[in-house]
């Protein structure tokens, strides 16, 4: 399958993701009396020692990291409506090649580039056209 087209199923996945999200705020994040960004009854958040989380929230779009859940916020009731949208959207991005653990876009697109590389490589095929070349 054409690269860019996985390309723009990453990128509407993640929005959808992040729409999700932001509206039913799963893990309940807020800012902590001691500055740090907690969520959940002050439980340390996820990402917590992630390269990509800045003072602002992630600085990458990190697929995967969106559509998991830690165990705990997975067990509130609240979630329940949640959690079938964000396991159907994950499902999709696993059939695409498109999780990694906290991977940004780009290492995504790199390794799709690999991988599409590799198998041109070994059947003889033509390159995919690449984002640089649009």
């Amino acid at each position: 399958m054409n690269i860019i087209y996985r390309m723009f199923i990453h990128d509407f996945l993640y929005v959808l993701a992040d729409q999700l999200i932001k509206k039913y705020n799963p893990c309940q994040i807020e800012p902590s009396s001691d500055g740090l960004v907690r969520c959940m009854d002050d439980i340390e958040i996820c990402c917590n020692g992630c390269k990509h989380l800045r003072h602002n929230g992630c600085s990458v779009t990190a697929l995967l990291c969106k559509l998991n859940l830690c165990r705990e916020a997975e067990a509130l009731d609240c979630n329940a409506h949640l959690l079938p949208k964000l396991h159907k959207a994950e499902s999709i991005a696993r059939h695409y090649s498109l999780l990694d653990f906290r991977a940004s876009r780009q290492r995504i697109y790199k390794h799709l580039r690999k991988a599409s590389t590799n198998l041109l490589g070994a059947t003889g095929g033509t390159n995919e056209l690449s984002i640089e070349q649009t």
